[in-house]
């Protein structure tokens, strides 16, 4: 599995698809998206950052990294329906939490879950994340940057 920087002409039709797939949209907070808007919000500012994940050269699914204060990031994963059960989703999230880390000099990472996404929750708690809200059914799941925590005392 590797992912990569997205670029408009080559995956814009991919991510439209992606985030517009049922489950994508069960999961997400606005519904589906035209293209234009997808465009606008995976490539239209500095602050929002998405990559393509692949594997043995096929596209399998998306990171996002969007910054949302001066040390935190948070991030969105999504996984081709083809794809799911297979075991990238922990990989993937952990991925997204190294580039904002090591790319960005996130301290903190950040990801909205819906509660009753269970398999993501799980994914997410395997690699390192925390349940820092759960009232409602979104909740927040946060990975710090251990190696960091030190400098910001």
């Amino acid at each position: 599995m590797e992912s990569r920087r997205a670029e408009k002409e080559r995956d814009l039709e991919f991510l439209v698809s992606l985030r517009n797939e049922q489950e994508c949209v069960k999961f997400s907070n606005r519904g589906v998206l035209t293209t234009k808007q997808v465009e606008a919000d995976y490539f239209g500012t500095v602050n929002k950052n998405a990559y393509v994940v692949e594997e043995n050269g096929q596209n399998i699914g998306y990171l996002i990294c969007r910054k949302v204060s001066d040390n935190t990031y948070q991030i969105s994963v999504a996984l081709a329906p083809q794809e799911r059960g297979k075991g990238y989703g922990g990989p993937m999230m952990s991925e997204a939490a190294r580039i904002c880390i090591e790319q960005y000099g996130a301290n903190e990472v950040v990801a909205e879950v819906h509660a009753n996404n269970l398999p993501s929750i799980r994914s997410m708690e395997k690699v390192g994340f925390k349940i820092t809200k759960h009232d409602g059914p979104v909740w927040e799941m946060t990975y710090r940057n251990m190696r960091n925590t030190d400098k910001n005392k």
